[in-house]
């Protein structure tokens, strides 16, 4: 506080009582803006931002108050003026500010405590999910043009106590029945068994999160049970609504770059938080898992072919490997992975983050051992109005053709051919085949997706049915460009003697571009209508995505889409 002494000099009582007032305006100013800047945090405390946006207000206003506090005494002391105990008026604004700066301190206390107060846990229990559908028609020829669903997640937060909590995600991807059919017939001396199993085309349900956290403060929790592995950043926030196009990207679905296809779950524990240091947030996850690993699928068929004296029958065994997901109930050989990301945040809607895993992708049945590694870089800028998402991932597959010359050597023990008779006139063939999984296998894959947006809202539309009744609605024109580069890109092998002799491999790569517009008339929905543009170096697309049916001859493909996306 500043008390004020006149000057002996010619109009200097004016002079001070001129900086007087100036000081008292000001001072009133700054208890005005600390008391706007109160009320706009109580605001945004009814509006239940996060405790990381809090946080930056919270230090922008404490920022403000000290930039204006330093400037009254830069001011005072320039003109010579000392500071009184005994002016009422100042000594109460002076405590105002105070009394409102500790509100500005509660406030943020509230918002750490934010959800986790009151009464059972069944007062802190919620049930919501996100679910997509999308409408394709695209230029390959063996495409079928007609809707998709993509998936309907159900999800359950608990926050049981107030340092815990527990998350569950249950998946049904393109999932619309599942029927089981068992009949047993017995008559006279005949027993007849029937089993049948019923259900939609390459669907799926899946847990896709199921963990528990114990906080021990926020830069330190403990967690368990199955949980994203935190490779990039759209792994960690895959959820179809939180997007603007109806498609996942090529890293990490199309042509998946993580070794496992987005939603990647893993089961294990570890620690993640968020800490403050030099101004930025520093948000992290540190995990040992039971990591993916190499799989396999056997198929068997039966083929009947009648020529003229004779029936030939043939039999072939098919089998495919790829990566998949690790076990729930122990791992698949005696090793554990190792996942972790680290974020920096220097401000809200602004984060660049590393991270990276490792681990041994080989069962233990193959009786070999290899590494399986992968770095990303992923990040968040808003640029004046405009968005720019991004993520670059690299992962390389250690002694690959080992691992596969051991995976046929032992599964298939060889390729071979046999054939005898069966009966008179009827003849048995048997063959063994090799392939691959829509999950390309590759020594090292690599790409990256960027994505720019500009969410805008024209006024014009505030009375149409675009936004009639939304508080905030959106239009976001957003452009993404993805690239994914294989090298030594397995193909098949040929077998000579019932062992491998030989590996087939290419190095291919394929890109696709895609604009789109969405329409948000709330945050947890979207519209959306896409052009997708994809084409590649190589002769083909076949065999390098898993959602396009490419012809060996084709090398490009123009897929129009319309989505739709939403949350609840």
């Amino acid at each position: 506080m500043f008390s004020f002494q006149q000057s002996t000099t010619p109009g200097g009582f004016k002079v001070v009582k001129s900086i007087q007032q100036r000081l008292n305006i000001a001072r009133y100013g700054l208890f005005l803006l600390v008391t706007g800047l109160t009320l706009s945090l109580a605001r945004s405390v009814a509006a239940a931002p996060t405790v990381e946006e809090m946080w930056h207000v919270i230090q922008q206003q404490q920022r403000t108050i000290e930039a204006l506090q330093a400037r009254l005494d830069a001011g005072a002391a320039a003109h010579g003026v000392t500071a009184p105990r005994d002016q009422p008026e100042l000594g109460q604004l002076q405590q105002r500010i105070e009394e409102n700066s500790a509100r500005i301190d509660a406030t943020a206390s509230l918002m750490e405590q934010r959800g986790t107060s009151g009464g059972g846990w069944w007062d802190r229990t919620s049930v919501g999910g996100y679910g997509s559908a999308r409408f394709e028609a695209a230029t390959a020829d063996k495409h079928e043009t007609g809707f998709t669903h993509r998936r309907f997640v159900l999800a359950v937060n608990s926050q049981w106590l107030d340092r815990l909590q527990t998350y569950f995600e249950l998946e049904f991807e393109h999932f619309t029945q599942l029927e089981l059919e068992k009949n047993i017939n017995a008559g006279g001396a005949e027993l007849e068994l029937s089993q049948a199993v019923e259900g939609s085309n390459d669907s799926e349900i899946s847990i896709e999160q199921a963990w528990a956290r114990y906080s021990i403060s926020p830069a330190l929790n403990l967690d368990f049970g199955a949980v994203l592995v935190p490779v990039g950043r759209f792994n960690l926030r895959h959820d179809d609504n939180q997007w603007l196009l109806p498609r996942r990207s090529l890293v990490d679905r199309g042509a998946p770059v993580l070794p496992v296809t987005a939603a990647w779950t893993e089961l294990g524990a570890g620690v993640s938080g968020t800490a403050y240091a030099g101004g930025s947030l520093l948000d992290y996850r540190l995990y040992v898992l039971n990591g993916s690993s190499l799989d396999f699928e056997l198929e068997n068929e039966l083929e009947v072919a009648v020529k003229p004296g004779a029936t030939e029958l043939e039999s072939i065994t098919a089998a495919e490997f790829g990566l998949v997901r690790g076990a729930f109930d122990g791992n698949s050989n005696d090793s554990l992975a190792f996942a972790g990301r680290l974020a920096l945040r220097p401000a809200p809607g602004q984060e660049i983050a590393v991270s990276g895993y490792f681990g041994n992708y080989v069962p233990s049945f193959l009786g070999t051992d290899a590494s399986l590694w992968s770095l990303a870089v992923d990040g968040l800028h808003h640029v004046r109005e405009f968005e720019i998402e991004y993520q670059a991932v690299t992962t390389r597959f250690e002694n690959l053709m080992d691992v596969a010359d051991a995976f046929a050597g032992r599964l298939l023990f060889g390729a071979r051919e046999t054939s005898g008779a069966v009966e008179d006139a009827a003849f048995a063939t048997q063959k063994i085949e090799f392939g691959l999984s829509g999950h390309a296998m590759a020594r090292r894959k690599s790409g990256y997706w960027i994505e720019l947006r500009r969410p805008f809202w024209p006024e014009a539309l505030n009375d149409t049915f675009l936004g009639r009744g939304f508080n905030n609605p959106q239009l976001i024109p957003v452009l993404r460009m993805e690239q994914v580069f294989f090298d030594d890109q397995l193909q098949g092998m040929a077998f000579d003697g019932g062992k491998v002799s030989a590996f087939e491999t290419r190095n291919a790569r394929i890109n696709r571009a895609t604009i789109g517009l969405g329409y948000r008339p709330v945050p947890d929905w979207v519209l959306s209508l896409a052009g997708e543009y994809t084409w590649t170096g190589a002769r083909s697309l076949a065999g390098l995505t898993n959602y396009l049916a490419a012809g060996e001859r084709e090398d490009d493909n123009f897929s129009l889409l319309l989505g739709a996306a939403f949350g609840f």
